[in-house]
């Protein structure tokens, strides 16, 4: 069982971390916040909590709740009326952090009309990538590899310039499409990362046939082109996170 966390949030962070996400961060602050990302797995779980609660507050539509739900707090530990999807045990210590969203001034960014960016930024995680498989004797594997972990390092033109060099030399393949279009995600560059995930996308027998439309379709989100979003999503409807973004499209 993952530990349960044992603190809240300072509201100087909570509120760092509302900017991240809804994407209104100042660019002298970005790369340093990314850094501490990249570097801190306890910070990511904290980034990703924090988004999933929003995510969730949103959806249960707690502006006429709000009054009720902090009573629901004060009277009882063991239940919790927002964000019924959340994991329970991430609830505790993000939930208590709520007035200091609305301390901060933040709560109205989260329930304004979404923009086509912010709910971009509110649903985009990228994947975690593949386990590593070092040691072996075949070149462009292990070339790959070493990709990979350049990947899971954020170093992403790295990793795409050694992708790029195994497609290069034996051709590419649907993991190597799918994994340089997220690269390419990260690094803000959507027409690169479309131009990798479609063909992924449009193979229904692909590996990463349902994962590869859900970053395409998250990539014309980005670029405000909804209706090609939402045909995407369409698609793979009976995935979770489609169905909630959907609701948020239409």
């Amino acid at each position: 069982m993952e530990k349960r966390p044992s603190h809240n949030l300072p509201e100087e962070e909570l509120a760092l971390i509302a900017s991240y996400l809804s994407g209104e961060m100042p660019p002298d602050q970005l790369d340093a916040f990314e850094r501490r990302l990249s570097e801190e797995p306890g910070f990511r779980s904290k980034v990703a909590e924090v988004k999933a609660l929003l995510i969730g507050i949103r959806e249960a539509n707690l502006e006429e709740q709000l009054d009720a739900y902090h009573a629901e707090i004060g009277q009882s530990k063991e239940r919790a009326t927002v964000g019924r999807r959340l994991i329970p045990y991430r609830v505790g210590w993000v939930a208590a952090s709520v007035a200091l969203l609305v301390l901060a001034g933040i709560w109205w960014i989260w329930f304004s009309t979404p923009s086509s960016e912010r709910l971009y930024h509110a649903y985009f995680v990228p994947d975690v990538g593949l386990p590593v498989e070092m040691g072996s004797a075949d070149t462009l594997r292990y070339l790959f590899y070493d990709g990979m972990i350049s990947y899971k390092e954020g170093a992403y033109n790295d990793a795409l310039k050694k992708w790029h060099s195994v497609a290069k030399a034996s051709g590419t393949t649907d993991t190597l499409q799918y994994y340089m279009g997220i690269a390419y995600m990260e690094l803000g560059d959507m027409d690169r990362a479309k131009e990798q995930l479609m063909e992924v996308a449009g193979d229904r027998n692909a590996s990463y046939h349902k994962e590869a439309t859900w970053y395409l379709a998250l990539c014309y989100l980005h670029t405000g082109q909804r209706k090609n979003a939402v045909s995407l999503l369409e698609r793979i409807a009976g995935d979770e996170r489609a169905q909630e973004l959907l609701k948020q499209l239409h």
